[in-house]
């Protein structure tokens, strides 16, 4: 993701909980900052680039950084703000970095034949036509981490980790290609299902696959869980789980309290679950399990709750207690024609 900039913007905030600039997660070359102008008051410029970058306390340390080019910390000397005047007055600093008038005279409602009330009467409570909303399709998510930067937080996904835990795109380990995800557990950590990613999802009905290559590190065996979550229509509960997989530190391979498998540590398995959705979907999923070299062998996974139906989002997470490795390569999620 490249080609972002930002540019010429006017900031003005005050406290010293808020950001100049805050970032979810950082990503190297994929933003431009220049010629903005930034007024925290009497507080610092704190500037936060999220998971995968750092969080710089003044503004002289954000520039050595060397991302933003010629922006300034300046009073921008706003005309009216108290009576709702927001723009630069003429002797603003705002003007030579490039900030552009804004037609606020022209921007919102205004008088005409076609509008049903004059002045806007906000408690009519009405629509005249029915709104159009735009539903996006359903595309198939595909994670090789081919085109994410080995060392770096993974492009995709929501990655969280803590202390000396880490979620990061590495070349250690591939099942093809060069690079995997590496989730890397650590002691002491503030939640013990640190680290984790998850990839937002909303399949409500028809069947979906989700296949991903699995790597357990035999010098630091992880113990970890893979979660089809429903977060919908979850009754008094959080979220509803469905075919739910967990790993031991002895590569057992568990669903809920049973036994299916023992998994081989230092060395690739595919795993593919295929869900069905929807009103009257069955309450177990096939899990097709594929050593690395050896033939594909069935499972049946039931459900941890049995209404689940809709798969709102796919969680991989790490449940040590001390230092411990596993790796995840070709992640798919996609929808299969009925």
């Amino acid at each position: 993701m490249t080609g972002n900039v930002f540019a010429s913007n006017v900031l003005v905030f005050d406290g010293d909980s808020a950001s100049a600039y805050r970032c979810t997660k950082w990503l190297d070359n994929a933003l431009a900052i220049t010629s903005n102008l930034v007024w925290p008051g009497e507080a610092p410029a704190h500037v936060d680039t999220g998971y995968g970058g750092q969080l710089f306390e003044d503004w002289e340390s954000w520039l050595a950084f060397g991302v933003d080019d010629g922006s300034l910390v300046r009073d921008p000397i706003l005309i009216d703000p108290q009576n709702g005047n927001w723009l630069p007055a003429p002797e603003s600093s705002a003007w030579e970095l490039g900030f552009e008038r804004i037609p606020v005279d022209y921007i919102g409602c205004y008088a005409a034949p076609e509008r049903a009330s004059w002045p806007v009467d906000m408690d009519a409570g009405m629509v005249r036509e029915q709104p159009v909303l735009y539903t996006q399709p359903v595309r198939p998510l595909r994670e090789d981490f081919e085109i994410d930067a080995a060392g770096r937080a993974p492009r995709h996904g929501d990655a969280m980790a803590d202390g000396q835990a880490k979620i990061i795109v590495t070349d250690e380990q591939a099942s093809s290609g060069d690079h995997s995800l590496k989730l890397l557990d650590a002691p002491d950590l503030r939640a013990a299902w640190l680290p984790r990613i998850f990839y937002p999802l909303d399949h409500p009905e028809g069947r979906v696959r989700l296949s991903f290559d699995l790597f357990l590190d035999g010098q630091h065996p992880p113990r970890l869980y893979v979660d089809p979550r429903q977060y919908s229509d979850a009754g008094d509960a959080e979220y509803l789980s469905g075919p739910m997989l967990t790993v031991t530190e002895t590569g057992e391979l568990r669903a809920r309290e049973a036994k299916l498998a023992d998994l081989p540590f230092d060395t690739w398995i595919t795993l593919e679950l295929t869900m069905a959705l929807g009103d009257g979907a069955p309450a177990e999923t096939p899990l097709i399990l594929t050593m690395r070299g050896g033939d594909p062998v069935t499972l049946a996974v039931p459900h941890v709750s049995p209404g689940f139906r809709h798969l709102e989002r796919i969680v991989f997470a790490s449940l040590s207690d001390e230092e411990s490795v596993f790796y995840l390569d070709n992640i798919i999620i996609e929808p299969l024609a009925e």
